[in-house]
């Protein structure tokens, strides 16, 4: 029982060290008409969107296991030092700025924004700037296809 209980405290803190990912099939949703206003959550796809769904997709949402109707589905993976240039988009953990630890469960089940990296004065310091605000880059998220954040009527 010993044994089990260091070898979760190590995964605990590997995760801590070095980033979070979502589980297998999550992905980051969102409903309304303008990609960059909107809260994304974690959530897993019921029902793909299709012209049948006026391209909206069923999600059921991780954080409160609500179902809802999204026009935003974007597949995403964690950040790498090469992913991170000024300008590039990147999704941010809404309210943790210059936090540098994160359950693996407050990252799936907090809202997440979309911005573009500012500035990347401080990578020395594992910090990357996001819209003026700064985050560790190990909690940043990339957009698999940033297309998919196109505002409806682009």
């Amino acid at each position: 029982m010993k044994q089990c209980a260091i070898v979760f405290v190590f995964c605990l803190l590997a995760a801590a060290a070095f980033g979070q990912d979502f589980k297998q099939g999550e992905v980051l949703c969102a409903a309304g008409q303008s990609a960059s206003e909107q809260t994304f959550h974690v959530a897993k796809v019921l029902k793909a969107a299709s012209g049948q769904t006026k391209n909206q997709a069923q999600v059921l949402y991780v954080s409160d296991g609500a179902k809802e109707w999204v026009d935003f589905v974007v597949p995403s993976h964690p950040a790498r030092k090469g992913d991170l240039a000024e300008g590039a988009i990147v999704f941010y953990p809404s309210g943790w700025a210059e936090y540098d630890t994160m359950t693996v469960n407050d990252y799936r089940s907090t809202g997440w924004r979309i911005g573009h990296v500012t500035s990347l004065d401080e990578m020395f310091k594992n910090l990357v700037e996001v819209d003026g605000e700064k985050y560790f880059w190990k909690f940043l998220r990339i957009p698999d296809d940033p297309g998919a954040l196109e505002e409806s009527g682009e």
